[in-house]
């Protein structure tokens, strides 16, 4: 009977399904339950450095040159090792423990002791790299960099700092490479003088910022003082010094710019009306005059200019001058300040030419009526004078030579 009970058993289709979802259930709980190993790989593990002051003692520096990070893999039951991260794990290199090839072995532990017996640590990148060298120093002055833009209608003077030179210490190939110890201030919208401290950087000659391992400096931070003062535009006004050569003479003078913004406090902008130049040199000069000036020297004590770098271009015109003779008629003459009590009489004495000189282009183009010529008669009483003939002033031209009229003056008779 019982055999009959069993042979049915393993040949009844239903019961045989029943018997596989159960086999099937119970290998899931089995595979679930179960805490079977696996393996894991941990990257970019930062590796800390021990005894690095045995290098420095002896007067040398080092440099990681690789080996800064590394990567490990870990073996062990899965529900401990797939919970873990970089965090769970210390990688440190012995520096007083160099090989010949100045290479230290990289040793990784887990954080948690309870782990550390449930898993293995295989660590794939297991040796840091380092260059070493003698230490050397170097003086360098801080340079001030500012950020940002004062107020409208100020500028900016000249900064310093305290102190204003430190000493930098580091590996020789690195201080090759430091050219400029930087203080970089933000200034937007000062009215008025400012003073704080900042922080100091390395930068090489192209402005890149030098960060490296084990650069030191005397100082870590400097105390900047940045004064700040109102501004005011001015003109430029340019003057020459000497003659141009014989016959020649000075036809314009161009500059630019005209006008400059100056800085400073109030009481000396104040005093300030212009900035004059004048030691632009002429002489013997038969052609153009060009020169380039540096502003800031011929700023008074305790101003500045508000762009550190301006320069005015100065060009003076020489020219030839030419001579022409004019021939005056009495009409040509006038006679000012007259008296109404008396009668004026005018003639020339001698003649009426006169020499001109001047620049060609001027004078070809001028008629007599231009020179303005005439005689003031308000000092003269009845009587025959002699006087020479005035003209009109001109930057363009000059009269050479000396006319003299004879003026007569008579009281005026009574009219019925």
């Amino acid at each position: 009977m019982k055999t009959k009970i069993k042979n049915r058993f393993f040949t009844h289709p239903l019961l045989m399904l029943v018997a596989l979802i159960l086999a099937f259930i119970i290998w899931l709980v089995v595979t679930n339950v179960s805490d079977y190993k696996i393996s894991k790989t941990i990257r970019d593990l930062p590796v800390s450095q021990e005894n690095g002051d045995a290098i420095l003692k002896s007067g040398q520096v080092y440099n990681v040159t690789d080996g800064e990070t590394t990567s490990i893999i870990v073996k062990g039951p899965r529900s401990v090792v797939e919970n873990l991260s970089a965090n769970d794990f210390i990688a440190t290199a012995d520096l007083s423990k160099l090989s010949v090839t100045n290479t230290a072995e990289i040793k990784v532990t887990a954080v948690d002791s309870k782990v550390t017996g449930q898993i293995s640590i295989d660590v794939v990148d297991s040796m840091m790299s380092l260059s070493i060298e003698n230490q050397a120093e170097a003086s360098l002055p801080v340079k001030v960099y500012t950020t940002g833009e004062v107020a409208d209608g100020y500028a900016l003077g000249t900064p310093s700092t305290t102190p204003n030179i430190v000493t930098v210490r580091g590996p020789e190939s690195v201080l090759d490479t430091i050219t400029e110890v930087r203080a970089v201030v933000d200034v937007s919208n000062l009215t008025s003088q400012y003073v704080m401290k900042t922080s100091l950087s390395c930068t090489d000659a192209y402005g890149v910022a030098v960060d490296k391992v084990n650069v030191t400096l005397s100082v870590t931070d400097v105390t900047v003082t940045i004064p700040v003062y109102p501004l005011k535009e001015v003109p430029v006004e340019v003057s020459t010094i000497g003659k141009p050569a014989d016959g020649y003479d000075v036809r314009s003078i161009n500059y630019n710019p005209e006008t400059i913004e100056v800085a400073g406090d109030e009481e000396t902008l104040a005093k300030i009306k212009s900035i004059k130049i004048n030691n632009v040199d002429i002489s013997g000069a038969t052609e153009t005059v060009e020169q380039n000036v540096q502003l800031a020297s011929f700023l008074p004590e305790g101003a500045y200019l508000a762009d550190s770098n301006s320069v005015i271009a100065i060009s003076v015109d020489i020219e030839k001058q030419v001579d022409r003779k004019f021939t005056l008629a009495l009409n040509d003459v006038s006679m000012v300040n007259q008296s109404t009590k008396y009668d004026y009489e005018l003639s020339f004495e001698k003649g009426s030419e006169i020499t001109v000189t001047g620049f060609a282009d001027i004078i070809n183009r001028m008629v007599a009526e231009d020179l303005a010529a005439h005689v003031d008669v308000s000092k003269l009483e009845p009587g025959e004078h002699r006087m020479d003939l005035e003209f009109k002033d001109s930057d363009d031209y000059k009269v050479t030579s000396d006319v003299k009229v004879k003026i007569t003056v008579s009281e005026k008779k009574d009219e019925e």
